[in-house]
């Protein structure tokens, strides 16, 4: 059985781990497929070949992070990326439990309605995905760690929080906040009061450019989200184009918000 060439080396280096060689570089036999449990996806342009690995329950899709990169370097071409166009067949990996997309830069849209064995799912800095389907739907996520994405479809969080309150670790993108608690500062203050009252496990991680995020409880975001709502009621914001209402914000906050230097270097001291 044969496996496109990136995606047999991924193999070969599993095969590795466990001890196994091979002669063929990219021919298997579905046995020797079979065996393949847990899998690293590097330098990889598709991920077709995936549904030939009937034991898979474990998926790594991880490229270098491209900020670190220098900005003259070509990425169409660059092997310490992925180059996968196509993720559509993840949703055919119904024996997968884990799941990480960590650093890409393609992936626009992730269906998991067929994933319901998964326990542990990261998405990390992936800018260019936006809509993650029926993520609230999986009642056996033990972990979640999203972050560094523009997730803004609609998910229905009463069903999410049900589903994921014995999750050991639930951490959410704030990108997605607004479209959670459906821009109601009503249902903001809904879900803040369940945080409070341990109905609410989930806290919500902003990207950084000094560290990897800085996580936030409900309360937190909440507040933040009242401030924002009521200076946009009040200066009669709403009229405007997002844009415009996102200059006005920023112009505000840049002249009257001054940053804790005392407070930030007491933080990089520890």
């Amino acid at each position: 059985m044969k496996i496109s060439y990136p995606l047999a080396l991924n193999i070969r280096d599993q095969y590795k781990e466990l001890g196994k060689k091979f002669n063929n570089l990219n021919e298997f036999t579905w046995k020797e497929l079979a065996q393949i449990t847990k899998l690293e996806v590097t330098n990889a342009d598709s991920l077709d070949d995936l549904i030939k690995l009937p034991s898979l329950k474990k998926l790594v899709i991880k490229s270098e992070n491209y900020n670190h990169f220098d900005s003259n370097i070509d990425l169409k071409n660059n092997t310490l990326i992925n180059r996968i166009q196509d993720f559509s067949v993840i949703e055919k990996l119904t024996n997968l439990e884990e799941l990480e997309i960590i650093n890409d830069i393609n992936i626009k849209k992730l269906d998991l309605t067929k994933l319901t064995k998964l326990k542990k799912l990261r998405l990390i800095n992936n800018p260019r995905l936006i809509a993650v389907k029926n993520l609230e739907k999986l009642r056996n996520l033990e972990e979640v760690v999203i972050y560094g994405t523009n997730i803004k479809n609609y998910i229905n969080f009463k069903e999410y929080i049900l589903n994921t309150i014995y999750a050991k670790k639930n951490i959410l993108d704030i990108n997605m906040y607004h479209s959670l608690v459906e821009g109601s500062p009503q249902k903001s203050n809904f879900y803040a009061e369940l945080y409070r009252l341990g109905f609410n496990k989930v806290r919500f991680a902003e990207k950084t450019g000094f560290a990897d995020f800085a996580l936030l409880t409900p309360a937190q975001v909440n507040q933040l989200f009242q401030m924002c709502y009521r200076f946009i009621k009040s200066n009669k914001l709403h009229h405007l184009s997002k844009y415009d209402r996102i200059k006005t914000i920023y112009n505000y906050v840049t002249t009257n918000i001054t940053f804790d230097k005392e407070g930030i270097a007491k933080r990089d001291q520890k």
